[in-house]
């Protein structure tokens, strides 16, 4: 995990402004992909929390996302 997001830092320091902006755009980019590691490594540890975890936050989430995507709309009205 360190090392992708080390890279990642390091290339980000260099295209950013080191202004306020900046620092929140780098934290933009390195947070979700931080957590996007670490759920990918649990998962292939077997943590059985991670389950849990899966189920109650990030399922919900992708099944609200697809019915508020707009081809989902398209394809209901389609359908009605």
């Amino acid at each position: 995990m360190f090392f992708p997001l080390a890279f990642l830092h390091s290339h980000l320091s260099t295209l950013l402004p080191q202004t306020r902006l900046g620092y929140a755009a780098e934290l933009a980019i390195s947070l979700p992909l931080a957590l996007a590691l670490f759920f990918a490594a649990a998962r292939a540890l077997g943590v059985e929390e991670i389950r849990f975890v899966y189920q109650s936050f990030v399922a919900p989430t992708w099944i609200r996302l697809a019915r508020s995507a707009p081809l989902a709309r398209l394809h209901v009205k389609i359908q009605s």
